[in-house]
């Protein structure tokens, strides 16, 4: 287990966690030349958690919210395709945790990924 600040962070995961913690609910997905960035409760404890997504490897990497400051982070994780193009955060799978999903253009993906821990 893995601990971090979004103190410590780029600024872009400490302005992610602190719109998230100040909207309530899963947030805005940002996107950066190579990464997806985004929140939600993936764990159901009603903390807003962030989650990572590479867009060439489509793999994720999960924050888990700790403390106020602190995530607790979990290992790379496949996605389920490659070549992300877009990323959805809602109460796709279970009513209380969110989950995300992915998509590719390539085929027309799509990958619905849950992350309860």
């Amino acid at each position: 287990m893995k601990l971090f600040s979004s103190n410590n962070r780029s600024a872009l995961l400490g302005v992610i966690a602190f719109c998230g913690a100040t909207l309530g609910h899963a947030g805005f997905v940002y996107e950066t030349e190579k990464e997806f960035l985004t929140t939600g409760d993936f764990n159901g404890d009603a903390k807003l958690d962030i989650a990572i997504v590479d867009k060439a490897t489509g793999r994720v990497r999960l924050g888990y919210r700790i403390s106020e400051d602190f995530f607790s982070t979990t290992d790379w994780r496949s996605g389920g395709l490659k070549d992300a193009t877009g990323v959805a955060v809602g109460r796709l799978m279970d009513e209380k945790r969110d989950s995300f999903a992915l998509v590719a253009r390539d085929f027309n993906q799509l990958s619905v990924f849950d992350a309860p821990s």
